[in-house]
């Protein structure tokens, strides 16, 4: 196990890793104060093989001030920023700590984008697990984003050139047995759902944010080969 950095971030203590064997991972992460499962080794290495790195979080539950745990309070989300080459969210992870996760994506690029290994439906409410919804999809500007989502404008405007750009919101409920690293690819307006699977991803520049909702484990993970950290807040 390669440890990067280790830093506290927030109310979370956080270590970017990188290993080349699923059992020293465990062991360390184990042995660091982050918990994690014994039968987690199989789906972990699945990443180690691709070269990704990881990122372990926990909560710094003691307050520096009073030196008291804290009882109460909010947590801020955490954001992971990284140059890609390719569309893709690592759901597969969450499998080892929640049984269901709701899923919620919103897209910023030039064009429409969907999950390629889920189906999809179209319109608000029309949701069934291990499916994906398109709940909005148009034109937005930065000074609209708030509308939607108030951490946007920032994240846009740090890491996107421009001022307008095409927005799909995606939500999905997964269950554990059904849960895969998702992949995006474009779809264009005429397209029949079906042609999704065919369809080559084009994805220019890009934000995607993703909200997990439920219990899920505080270990995040990207591509390791060419890629760069542009920051983590």
């Amino acid at each position: 196990v390669d440890v990067i950095e280790e830093q506290v971030v927030g109310p979370y203590a956080t270590a970017i890793l990188s290993a080349t064997n699923a059992t020293a991972l465990a062991d360390w992460l184990n042995a660091n104060g982050y918990i994690f499962p014994e039968d987690g080794e199989e789906i972990v290495n699945e990443y180690i093989e691709k070269e990704w790195y990881f990122v372990a979080t926990k909560i710094n539950a003691m307050d520096e001030d009073t030196g008291y745990a804290m009882a109460e309070g909010d947590i801020e989300p955490i954001v992971l920023s990284f140059a890609s080459e390719e569309i893709v969210y690592p759901l597969r992870i969450t499998s080892l700590s929640a049984t269901k996760s709701q899923v919620l994506l919103y897209v910023l690029t030039d064009h429409i984008m969907v999950p390629d290994q889920y189906p999809l439906h179209i319109g608000y409410g029309n949701w069934e697990d291990n499916a994906f919804t398109i709940e909005f999809g148009n034109n937005v500007s930065v000074e609209d984003l708030p509308e939607y989502y108030e951490i946007l404008p920032e994240l846009v405007s740090t890491y996107l050139p421009g001022d307008e750009f095409y927005l799909t919101k995606l939500r999905g409920t997964v269950t554990a047995d059904q849960m895969v690293d998702i992949e995006m690819v474009s779809y264009a307006e005429g397209d029949s759902l079906d042609s999704l699977a065919e369809t080559n991803a084009n994805s220019g520049d890009i934000v995607v944010l993703a909200t997990i909702v439920g219990p899920v484990c505080g270990l995040y993970l990207w591509r390791r080969n060419r890629r760069k950290v542009s920051g983590a807040n």
